[in-house]
């Protein structure tokens, strides 16, 4: 009986021993994501650094280039706003170094008050191997990336005044061509920010977990209400009767004194009336909402240009990786065949993708009743889409077919033996409700110069191209 017993404790000192163990690892699980997390802050503050000192650069050189032309017309006047000029460029970013609190940012206020939560003991994240300083450099690098959206902000509106300083000053001289050169490049600057806080909002794995985990914890909840930024903004107490709570609404009316402030100034008019002007109301809402839709930031920046909204995102995201498929018929020199490809394509805008590719030949045999499959060549491809309407797309390309086994790497060197392939035609995008193919392509493309290919030779080329980002 006595050696029944220590087993059993043995065995629950072995179990609680396990659950501990787990326990830590879903602790340092949590910490490994908290810096993955900090160290994205740390990119994305790194990114629209770039981009600020990038569009700056360019925004005074063409300030420089306008003052270059005022000065041969009205040099004194030129001087003053060369040195006027100097001085602004050169004060500007320390002019933002301290953002307001106008933009609010939910996702980061989470993320941060987060880290203050598990900073303050919540599981026991700080006890582990550098907890405390995995802990404060990633919320530092939270910080540092939500001061940077609102500085991006800032810089937005300071720069918005200064153009609006130059137009004023110059308004008896013709520098449309600068101003409009100011705007633009102001919009790619705004965009380039707008840009790392859309990547920032799209999920990723360590950011997810750690939201997870939040949402998942009851006393998270609590503490988001009393320590994040939303609370120091809208702090309302929770017992009615609390002073320092009656001292805030301080000044502010009642449900009951607006309404009989709308019925004393309303009672008298015709109901129809307002109907109609409320009507008229929101249509001018819904074109705003559109606006706004276009630009975020607020309608003072809406383009005067037909924008590129590509050129603001960084390589990788301008990358369309996809495959594609087609078949040609077999003849008595060549079994049935499929192509089966891979490609990539950069986004040179909105409307045009220019990109490479190659794909493998793969033969069927000569028939149902003689399917073998077999290496029947390779092909290397080029390419370029150009948007035409909605759905539709034109396409050309250029493309060599190596019609053999290839059983050396010699064959890149000599391209004799590759037959030339020109294709052109159109392309039809259908949607598909699919994770994994993103966009899917009709093809149907003229083979204008192979037709010196015999045998091979297929006019018309149907192929089916999947888009996987």
């Amino acid at each position: 009986m006595k050696y029944c017993f220590l087993l059993i404790v043995a065995l629950m000192l072995e179990g609680q021993m396990m659950a501990q163990d787990s326990s830590a690892i879903i602790r340092q699980a949590d910490l490994v994501n908290i810096e993955r997390m900090g160290e994205s802050a740390n990119r994305f503050v790194s990114d629209i650094e770039k981009a600020e000192k990038r569009y700056l650069k360019k925004i005074q050189r063409i300030e420089n280039k306008l003052l270059k032309k005022l000065s041969k017309i009205d040099s004194s006047k030129a001087q003053i706003m060369r040195s006027n000029s100097s001085q602004f460029f050169g004060t500007v970013m320390s002019r933002i170094s301290k953002p307001s609190n106008s933009n609010y940012f939910g996702r980061l206020d989470t993320l941060i008050t987060g880290l203050d939560f598990f900073g303050k003991g919540s599981n026991d994240l700080t006890h582990l191997q550098n907890g405390a300083k995995t802990l404060s450099n990633s919320r530092a690098n939270l910080i540092e990336f939500r001061n940077k959206l609102k500085e991006g902000r800032e810089l937005s509106t300071l720069l918005n005044e200064r153009k609006a300083f130059l137009r004023e000053k110059l308004n008896d001289v013709d520098f449309a061509k600068y101003l409009k050169s100011y705007s633009k490049e102001l919009y790619y600057l705004n965009a380039s920010v707008n840009e790392v806080k859309q990547v920032f909002q799209e999920p990723r794995k360590a950011e997810e977990k750690i939201l997870k985990v939040l949402s998942q914890t009851p006393q998270f909840k609590e503490f988001m209400r009393e320590h994040s930024e939303l609370a120091s903004l809208f702090r309302i107490p929770d017992d009615p009767s609390d002073p320092s709570g009656l001292s805030l609404l301080a000044g502010l009316q009642t449900r009951s004194q607006v309404s009989a402030m709308i019925q004393q100034q309303i009672g008298t008019m015709d109901l129809q009336a307002i109907r109609q002007n409320l009507n008229g109301a929101q249509g001018q809402l819904e074109q705003l909402k559109s606006k706004l839709a276009k630009n975020p930031d607020g309608l003072e920046d809406l383009p005067d240009f037909k924008p590129n909204n590509q050129k603001t995102k960084s390589f990788w995201r301008r990358v369309e990786v996809g495959s594609n498929v087609q078949s040609n018929r077999g003849n008595s020199f060549f079994p049935v065949t499929s192509d089966v490809g891979f490609s990539a394509g950069y986004k040179l805008s909105d409307k045009s993708v220019v990109g490479l590719g190659s794909s493998f030949k793969l033969g069927w045999g000569e028939g149902i009743r003689n399917i073998r499959l077999s290496s029947q060549g390779l092909a290397l491809r080029s390419f370029l889409d150009i948007k035409l309407k909605g759905s539709f797309w034109a396409t050309g390309g250029f493309e060599l077919n190596y019609w053999d086994r290839i059983n050396t790497l010699s064959i890149f060197s000599n391209l004799s033996p590759w037959q030339k392939s020109g294709l052109v035609g159109v392309s039809k995008i259908v949607s598909l409700n699919s994770k994994f193919f993103k966009k899917t392509k009709v093809q149907v493309l003229w083979d204008f110069i192979g037709k010196a290919n015999s045998p091979n030779y297929q006019p018309l080329v149907f192929r089916y191209s999947y888009n996987f980002r």
